[in-house]
């Protein structure tokens, strides 16, 4: 007897990954990131608004056990883009083996927008763009990683 439901799942994970995906967004856009890591306790949109974020760049490893990290995107909406539906793909990271990275989207102004998770990661951020809109976003990510000791990535 042969265990073949990690081959099925690893089949349609690549699916999802490598036609789907791509052909739901085939144009992006990178977006500027900052990131402001804070060691406790989480802190208001408010505060982190005010916050002095660091450069960051996707893959990197963030948050430790029971950290908030804030994140500020930043772009600007390609003129070509203009009239198009335009959504911000924001991949946390850290989903398997029991944990699990989550967040909240606020706009500019810091008020909550929607909830990221693994599998909710696509912000709608405009419904018909205009081009050269600037697009600023703000997300507080959290996660346990399984080992206290790894951080997520």
């Amino acid at each position: 007897m042969h265990d073949r439901i990690n081959s099925g799942e690893e089949r349609i994970a690549a699916f999802l990954a490598e036609r789907l995906r791509p052909a739901l967004y085939p144009q992006r856009l990178p977006m500027d990131i900052g990131a402001w890591h804070l060691p406790g306790e989480p802190v208001p949109a408010e505060v982190a608004l005010r916050a002095d974020f660091t450069p960051f760049t996707a893959g990197e490893s963030w948050g430790g056990p029971w950290a908030t990290t804030w994140f500020r995107l930043r772009a600007t909406v390609p003129e070509r883009w203009a009239g198009r539906r335009v959504e911000a793909l924001i991949d946390l990271g850290g989903d398997g083996d029991g944990g699990r990275a989550e967040g909240l989207v606020h706009d500019e102004r810091g008020v909550p927008v929607q909830g990221l998770h693994p599998h909710l990661d696509a912000v709608l951020v405009a419904a018909s763009a205009t081009g050269g809109a600037p697009v600023r976003l703000l997300v507080e990510a959290a996660g346990q990683p399984p080992d206290r000791t790894r951080r997520r990535r």
